[in-house]
């Protein structure tokens, strides 16, 4: 009983002086409140403090056996940190079997990835021997590359070389994709031999790093072309560099008879004259003098936007012109806008167009440009607008429509909106067809390559550009892998459609579908595909939908 008064009066003793306390600092110290009146312990409490024994200083510390029976606090452990996820390795496999000319396997042969012209970043080091039995697998890792719209690459053409001492080197080409194996199948690899030799320039210097080969004898194709470009007597292995003073040594070399060539940064492609390799020996003494590239092997210049700064981002389009025929394609240009064209034949003459890859300013046609043009400038123009609305039948605004313009180039538009369903996009230029997406609609596409819309027909601000989107039906599912929901899985539809028999000419079949990802982002395709990303649901694709309209087009819009 006495030990419970005790406990009592000392709670209430310390309640008070909590109270007192929190008062003083409460009021900053100032005594703005008054104290507390003193609490008298009772007797029985007085009674009970004095029978404590009294200790004097500070409290003696535990004996050493104590401290022994307690174990330390040990330290925290720390958390390793939380590392990403992998990206999912892209890579692909091809197999194949070496044999001799009456189907004798080759064991040792090494067969390799060489290269590619898509990629020239990109170093492979995949290469694998051939077993007892002449087979081998060869596991290729793949890059990830994007082109400039930011489409990943799906398809990977590659080039493969196999080579064993004494034998003619052999070089395949494939496209890979990922996840896929490539068959070969049998391939019949003859004895061979070396050619040794010597690159030099015009005044009898040695040229280091020249890229070495073997040719036929016969040369076909366009030898102006291949002068300049290479041809197709480059494709073949095997192929070496030169070493300090300009000497190679090309192992597996076919035996017979045969060319070497070789070419250099600069320089025109040279090959040598017929030569005799026999079968594990050597062709020695051959020379091959590279010449520089004439001014008129060129045309160079530069893409600048239209205040003359040179733009990051340009690309440069190529129309040759010979002999009543022509090639076209793009041309590289660096960061700083400047262009290098080698032209392929003396007579060809060039239109060149340099635009934009993200669309901000019109493009600039130069037409009948003359090889060994070096000052070519294509100030790019800036992009007027025009007003388009996008409404559904029943007349109500679409938002979140997006434009894709054809031209020569076919890519997105960007657009900007002041009001629902209303659009600005730049005017482009030159005749083009127009393609327009929103996410629950059909694709719609108006204009044709063969009818374009003219730039002269839009109409002028405030006047809108009028398009109506048809309702896409939806096509809704699950995903799920031995019944159970699978997440983060694309989800694919694909359609095949035929043009009927009858339909007049000009006419073609179409399918248009919209497919919204579960982030809201909507990809839309023609020619009967359309993908999303799906957590165990699949919701929102447009099922595939059969339309016959007049100049309507089934390609794929990327």
């Amino acid at each position: 009983m006495r030990a419970t008064r005790m406990a009592a009066t000392v709670a209430a003793a310390a309640l008070v002086g909590a109270a007192a306390w929190w008062s003083w600092n409460a009021t900053g110290g100032r005594g703005e409140m008054p104290a507390p009146p003193p609490v008298a312990p009772s007797a029985e409490f007085a009674r009970d403090l004095a029978a404590v024994p009294e200790v004097q200083g500070e409290a003696a510390p535990p004996a050493e056996s104590a401290r022994a029976s307690v174990a330390p606090e040990a330290p925290p452990t720390p958390k390793p940190p939380i590392e990403p996820a992998p990206a999912e390795e892209l890579a692909a496999e091809v197999d194949v079997r070496f044999v001799d000319a009456i189907g004798n396997p080759w064991s040792g042969v090494r067969f390799a990835v060489r290269g590619s012209r898509w990629a020239p970043n990109w170093t492979p080091n995949d290469a694998a021997q051939s077993d007892a039995n002449g087979r081998v697998t060869l596991r290729v890792g793949l890059p990830r590359i994007k082109n400039p719209w930011g489409v990943a690459r799906r398809e990977y053409p590659l080039e493969f070389e196999a080579s064993r001492t004494g034998l003619a080197t052999l070089a395949r080409s494939a496209t890979l994709r990922a996840g896929e194996t490539k068959h070969f199948g049998n391939l019949v690899m003859v004895p061979g031999g070396r050619i040794l030799g010597r690159v030099e320039d015009g005044d009898g210097k040695g040229l280091v790093g020249a890229l070495v080969g073997v040719a036929p004898v016969e040369l076909s194709g366009d030898l102006e072309r291949a002068v300049r470009h290479g041809g197709e007597f480059q494709q073949g292995a095997p192929r070496t560099k030169s070493g300090a003073s300009g000497e190679f040594v090309l192992d597996g070399a076919p035996a017979g008879k045969l060319r070497a060539w070789a070419h250099a940064e600069g320089s025109r492609y040279t090959w040598s004259e017929p030569l005799e390799v026999p079968a594990q020996g050597d062709a020695q003494d051959v020379v091959l003098v590279l010449r520089p590239l004439l001014a008129a092997d060129r045309i160079t210049g530069r893409v600048l936007d239209p205040d003359g700064a040179p733009l990051v981002g340009a690309y440069l389009w190529a129309d040759e012109h010979s002999r009543g025929a022509g090639t076209g394609g793009t041309v590289p240009v660096d960061e700083a806008g400047r262009f290098e064209l080698l032209i392929v034949h003396d007579d060809s003459t060039y239109d060149l167009r340099g635009g934009d890859v993200l669309e901000r300013f019109g493009s600039t046609l130069r037409r009948g440009v003359l090889p060994g043009t070096l000052d070519v400038e294509l100030r790019l123009q800036r992009l007027e607008q025009f007003g388009v609305r996008v409404r559904d039948p029943e007349g109500k605004p679409v938002a979140g429509a997006r434009f894709f313009v054809s031209t020569n180039s076919r890519m997105e538009y960007p657009s900007t909106s002041a009001a629902p369903g209303e659009y600005s996009i730049a005017r482009p230029t030159e005749p083009f067809t127009l393609q327009c997406v929103a996410k629950g609609f059909r694709t719609t596409r108006i204009g044709h390559p063969r009818t374009p819309i003219m730039p002269t027909t839009l109409p002028e601000p405030p006047a809108f550009f009028e398009v109506v989107l048809q309702p896409a039906k939806l096509l809704r599912g699950r995903v799920t892998a031995e019944g159970a929901p699978v997440a983060e899985r694309a989800c694919t539809t694909r359609a095949t459609t035929r043009v009927p028999r009858g339909r007049p000419p000009g006419t073609d079949t179409a399918i248009g579908s919209t497919c919204p990802t579960r982030r809201d982002r909507a990809r839309t395709w023609t020619g009967g595909s359309s993908s999303t990303a799906t957590t165990g649901r699949a919701s929102g694709c447009a099922s595939p939908r059969r339309v016959g309209r007049p100049g309507r087009s089934g390609r794929s819009m990327r």
